[in-house]
């Protein structure tokens, strides 16, 4: 029987299928259920598991069987809020890799999410509590910092560092030698070819800083 498993967050279920094809391959998790905050899920199943309740129910459970998993998305701060709060009740947090992808020359922190599809090059550092979408690509030489979010689809090309909090949006691109800053923002399908100052979100092809709209 696998390691006991609760998922924090409710509202990604492609998890399980990542977990189900982790444990066909070796017996690794045993989901006990969701931990959900949204006062409508909880007396609610997800995919054929129970929504146990809210954060509140995170102390019921012995911490030293069982692991957690932070599968909120919804923003990579509220995401690094939670996974902060977890840690402060001295949860142990697993990584979730599908067993398809390739981590061969490559350092994958805890906390971390890889989904099916994903391709991994060497020399590659991927921080912990990061999530790695469908079929992106990350290049030979990276450096992904603590805390990142890589949609579906995105290309990191070859050395590029992506710091703690950036969200890098589906189908987007960015070019050899980029550095990416913190909480910065790279919309869905733009093309990156300067670094991205701290906070910033940029757009577009080639990626410009977004302009506020003017209210009249």
């Amino acid at each position: 029987m696998g390691k006991s498993l609760i998922i924090y967050g409710a509202g990604y279920p492609d998890i399980v299928k990542i977990i189900d094809a982790i444990n066909a391959k070796s017996d690794t998790w045993s989901i006990l259920g969701f931990i959900d905050d949204s006062p409508e899920k909880p007396g609610e199943d997800l995919l054929g598991y129970p929504i146990i309740g809210n954060h509140l129910r995170i102390t019921e459970f012995n911490h030293e069987d069982t692991w957690f998993f932070n599968n909120v998305y919804s923003s990579t701060l509220k995401r690094k809020r939670i996974t902060e709060k977890l840690l402060r009740l001295s949860c142990q947090l697993g990584r979730i890799i599908d067993p398809g992808v390739d981590l061969a020359f490559a350092e994958v922190g805890r906390g971390t999410i890889i989904n099916k599809g994903a391709c991994i090059g060497s020399r590659v550092r991927i921080g912990q509590h990061c999530a790695i979408r469908f079929n992106s690509v990350i290049n030979h030489d990276n450096n992904l910092a603590d805390h990142v979010f890589v949609a579906p689809g995105a290309t990191l090309c070859g050395r590029v560092t992506i710091k703690s909090g950036a969200y890098i949006g589906a189908g987007s691109t960015i070019l050899e030698d980029v550095t990416v800053g913190e909480d910065a923002i790279v919309g869905a399908g733009a093309v990156v070819t300067q670094d991205v100052p701290n906070g910033k979100t940029v757009i577009g092809i080639p990626a410009r800083p977004r302009q506020p709209h003017n209210v009249s």
